[in-house]
């Protein structure tokens, strides 16, 4: 997961592979770390991050994750939307100006950066009902498009600092459908002022870029209060709830970064010794060690460092067997491309599947300790590392019977006078013959184990 100054400011991000609980407590106890001087219980997972916060007066708050995210929905959504609606009332984007308005965007603020290029663009929309030539408009059009373009990628990244990966697409939805109607109020415009011709010597559409521009620029002044920037600086947010988005998101940077190294780590001896399976099976050991300790830990640091394990566990395991480019164990035992390539897209539609599960099985009744999804996903775990050694053994046994010649195939042609193999295992003219027609099945094939 990449960072930057601003992300860091972001509310948690968490991976979309099978959840990783934490659960980190501050107390007293001796062998408890001290994080902070306040206790606080939290749990970093796909579907919940739920905090405990124990505040001076030594009373627990609990805070409503669900109630929560619907005050940052109605917070943030409605607004950027309605912007977003007025930018495209009347759009000619210019798209190489959307990265450098981003990086602007990182080193101010949304609140003041998308609010200055509004009022920009809200003065361009007015100018466009002054000019009187074709070259006047074609330069304030190119200049609108100019400020225009930096919006929507700007309300994006904006957004994207607020939500967990799990929940961003509905947002973005929402926030983008503001599109599909701003041409039902564009033609309400159009007729509400239709009876404006003539007025102050200007026609119809003049008054039309007008007034939109003048209601841009309203909208925009608004904006500096309206938007909200980041978590831990927005203002309808408790110290609670901005204390534990920051403090999780800061705990889960060393996990990735550990399970980013393991993960290549793990890559490029599996291509080294092409011995897949064993480097499966024992990534799942690894990760069934991370949940258990999950389950029955009850100590911060121990807990942590149990989620260590889990990711080592999860994600080089995704990466060797069924989630990459070439998805590793997979795409090296299967042969022939339309049969890799149907292969490899059921394995990948399979796992994106238990997403759904992820989503679910971390319920708030469960609170704080999970232990019931941090079960389930174990019992995932556990299919999966079966599931290896049952796979590895049986490529083991095909292999070993294609080189006792099992499998052999008969070849008539291509000097092979004498090559006889067992007319059940096919008949063919030379043996390319035969690797084409069999792909994996063909007896000279042989298993990555």
């Amino acid at each position: 997961m990449s960072r930057d100054p601003v992300a860091e400011k972001s509310l948690t991000s968490v991976p979309t592979s099978p959840s990783i609980g934490t659960e980190m407590t501050k107390g007293k106890a001796e062998n408890d770390a001290e994080l902070d001087s306040n206790k606080v219980h939290i749990v970093v997972d796909e579907a919940v991050v739920h905090v405990l916060h124990e505040n001076e007066s030594c009373e627990i708050v609990e805070i409503d994750e669900r109630r929560l995210m619907r005050r940052i929905d109605l917070a943030l959504l409605p607004w950027l939307s309605f912007l977003y609606l007025l930018s495209y009332l009347d759009r000619a984007s210019i798209g190489n100006a959307r990265v450098p308005s981003n990086i602007i965007l990182k080193n101010t603020k949304p609140s003041i950066w998308l609010s200055t290029i509004m009022i920009l663009w809200g003065a361009m929309m007015i100018i466009q009902g002054l000019v009187h030539n074709y070259g006047g408009l074609v330069a304030v059009r190119w200049m609108l498009g100019v400020f225009e373009a930096g919006f929507y990628p700007g309300a994006i990244y904006c957004l994207s600092h607020w939500y967990r990966r799990n929940e961003i697409g509905f947002r973005f939805a929402l926030f983008s459908s503001a599109s599909q109607l701003s041409g039902a109020f564009g033609g309400l415009l159009v007729a509400a002022i239709n009876d404006m011709d003539g007025i102050g010597g200007k026609p119809t559409w003049a008054w039309v870029f007008i007034l939109e521009g003048l209601t841009t620029i309203v909208a925009a002044v608004a904006s500096f209060y309206l938007i909200h920037d980041f978590p831990d600086t927005a203002r309808f947010l408790t110290p609670q709830e901005r204390f534990s988005a920051t403090h999780a998101n800061l705990l889960t940077i060393p996990v990735y970064v550990v399970a980013c190294v393991c993960t290549c780590s793990t890559g490029f001896f599996a291509d080294h010794f092409q011995r897949r399976g064993y480097f499966s099976m024992t990534l799942d050991l690894v990760a069934a060690t991370g949940y258990i300790i999950l389950i029955f830990s009850r100590s911060a640091p121990l807990s942590y460092f149990a989620v260590f394990l889990a990711a080592v566990g999860i994600f080089p395991t995704i990466s060797n067997q069924a989630n990459t480019a070439f998805s590793a164990w997979i795409s090296n035992n299967i042969e022939g491309s339309y049969k890799r390539g149907v292969t490899i897209a059921l394995a990948n539609s399979l796992g994106g599947l238990q997403g759904v599960v992820g989503s679910n099985v971390y319920r708030a009744r469960d609170t704080p300790w999970y232990a019931f999804g941090h079960g389930i996903m174990l019992t995932y775990i556990g299919i999966g590392f079966f599931s290896a050694v049952i796979f590895h053994v049986l490529l083991r046994r095909e292999n070993a019977r294609r080189e006792r010649g099992e499998r052999d195939e008969v070849i008539t042609g291509e000097g092979t006078v004498g090559y006889v193999g067992n007319l059940k295992n096919g008949c063919y003219e030379s043996v390319a013959a035969a690797m084409k027609d069999k792909g994996d099945e063909w007896s000279g094939y042989r298993y990555i184990l």
